[in-house]
């Protein structure tokens, strides 16, 4: 239901943006409603993922990193979860878009990050990115993989294959251990490093080793 709103919402979208490119604002009428009832719809469901990663978030981000206690992920939304506050939201920025010529407002310009929270109220909240070190963000985006790994498991009653593109490459042997751990309860994970050495040692024993080099694909004793 969501990826047949979102593919729904992106052609009214750009029908939407091309009267708006030709100043035919008065032939909008049957597209914001169209717009309002797939975004709102899309707007809900993002709302609701990132309700789902923030309650399960705590146990897993603390099995990598126990100093990131208080990470939540921040919902930036530009659409709202309502489709007759959408619309109405919409109507009020009728001169604007006449004006730039493209749609103001809406899930296309939706974003998410990762926040902090300060030691105390009047600290408040931080951006994660640029307050973090680069190993703790490492560890909040493999936290978000972790996440995005058992919310599939558990809509669709299946495991997914897990890729992991040189994740080892900015942790210290201690996250090493730990992210191994829980890869030992993935069903299938194809991992990258170009650096074997340092991370064979904690590979489970039926691990099956690869080197590719020049295209060349060579399994490893």
């Amino acid at each position: 239901e969501y990826r047949l709103a979102l593919s729904r919402y992106q052609k009214t979208l750009r029908q939407r943006n091309e009267l708006l490119q030709e100043g035919k604002a008065d032939g909008l009428e049957i597209w914001d409603q169209q717009l309002a009832d797939y975004g709102s719809q899309i707007t809900a469901g993002r709302a609701a993922f990132l309700e789902y990663l923030n309650i399960r978030l705590n146990p897993v981000i603390m099995s990598l990193d126990e100093g990131l206690s208080d990470i939540k992920f921040a919902y930036r939304n530009s659409g709202l979860p309502y489709q007759h506050q959408f619309l109405a939201a919409l109507g009020a920025l009728k001169r604007r878009e006449a004006q730039t010529g493209t749609t103001a407002m809406g899930p296309h310009r939706d974003d998410f990050e990762a926040v902090v929270s300060g030691p105390d109220a009047s600290v408040g909240v931080r951006r994660a990115a640029g307050y973090l070190s680069r190993g703790q963000m490492r560890a909040v985006t493999l936290a978000l993989m972790i996440l995005e790994k058992n919310y599939l498991e558990e809509k669709l009653g299946r495991s997914p294959v897990l890729l992991l593109d040189d994740v080892f490459s900015e942790f210290d042997s201690g996250h090493q251990q730990k992210l191994i751990e829980f890869l030992k309860n993935v069903e299938q994970v194809f991992l990258t490093t170009a650096h074997l050495e340092e991370i064979k040692a904690h590979l489970p024993p039926d691990a099956q080793i690869y080197q590719v080099s020049n295209g060349n694909i060579i399994p490893s004793p």
